[in-house]
């Protein structure tokens, strides 16, 4: 296998921003409680938790970097491999926005510090898009979302989504809706990670935070049951005064039962109170359900010549891989008597 290191240099300066120096750490230690004890700390998702997900407990590899300028740190950066290749923050589309403690202002110098291929996911953030040739492959997508006061009815109805709530709701309604169910976080959050091929280690830090926000009030399950028998659910974590649509899973094909889903969790969030219902982006139905309201940036952060270089790895792999199989479908087959 071609394999290219990340920079592995622990307290060498940055030679591209003077006065930065990058320490990579294996295990979690008290040089990172202590740096924690000066950078600002995200009002929903506290240090503690930050800690918790940077810890190895199997799974893929993670690692830390204390960024510090001038002796002073500016920045933690929990990191899980992403690839051979790349690395991203171990709270990706766990927690909403990007959270890396940091100096304000800091955060874009301290991870281009790294020297590292990075994929990150911006959104919910109000964090600036970073600038400069060590920015790939970015792509900007809609999400979608609704103030609790407007009328949700209205807008379905211009989108002609409510015909098939109505539907729905013959066929459905007389399911019971179960919120914070016993067990059902981590039922939902394995299931829909079984259905999308979600890695391990990337589930089981999903179960981690809901449980750690569950307890704090800041992350909620709505189970739907037949009887006593869950048969669709969603998780959905609270930023600010929005409650934020995670993940969503039902045992039946029929997709009327995922309308009937988001439906009661629309109302159930104007009833709990709460300013707005951002349900992300990524799938045209969401667009039925509310209007665009945000954006989602993904993109590469990666030095030029890092990126130059795995690209043109990855495209001779894939030639390579191409050639090996021609050869084996070319190759004679043996002929039984």
């Amino acid at each position: 296998m071609i394999h290219i290191d990340p920079l592995q240099n622990t307290t060498e300066p940055n030679r591209s921003i003077p006065g930065i120096k990058r320490i990579a750490i294996d295990s979690w230690n008290a040089s990172l409680d202590e740096a924690l004890k000066v950078l600002p700390e995200d009002e929903d998702y506290p240090h503690e938790l930050i800690r918790l997900l940077a810890r190895q407990a199997g799974g893929r590899e993670k690692k830390t970097w204390l960024v510090t300028r001038d002796g002073a740190p500016i920045a933690v950066v929990p990191l899980r491999k992403a690839d051979v290749f790349s690395w991203q923050p171990v709270t990706q589309y766990i927690l909403p926005g990007i959270v890396i403690p940091a100096v304000e202002g800091q955060l874009f110098s301290s991870l281009n510090a790294l020297g590292l291929t990075l994929r990150l996911a911006l959104w919910r953030t109000d964090c600036a898009l970073p600038e400069g040739d060590s920015i790939h492959d970015l792509t900007t997508t809609a999400t979608y979302g609704m103030s609790c006061a407007e009328d949700f009815e209205a807008y379905w109805k211009s989108t002609d989504l409510l015909r098939t709530i109505r539907a729905a709701a013959r066929k459905w309604q007389h399911l019971r809706v179960r919120e914070n169910m016993p067990g059902a976080s981590d039922w939902i959050i394995s299931n829909w990670a079984r259905k999308w091929g979600v890695a391990e280690d990337e589930t089981q830090d999903r179960m981690l935070t809901a449980r750690f926000l569950d307890a704090r009030g800041k992350h909620h399950s709505l189970t739907l049951c037949d009887g006593d028998r869950p048969i669709a659910g969603q998780t959905w974590t609270l930023h600010r005064d929005t409650i934020i649509g995670q993940c969503i899973y039902r045992e039946s094909e029929n997709s009327q039962i995922g309308n009937w889903m988001i439906y009661l969790a629309f109302c159930w969030a104007r009833d709990k109170g709460f300013r707005d219902i951002d349900i992300g982006g990524g799938h045209d139905y969401k667009r039925k359900f509310a209007p665009p309201r945000g954006k989602r940036h993904e993109l590469t952060l990666s030095p030029r010549w890092r990126y130059a270089t795995e690209q043109a790895v990855r495209g001779m792999k894939g030639r390579l891989l191409g050639l090996l199989g021609r050869s084996h479908a070319e190759a004679p087959r043996a002929v039984k008597e």
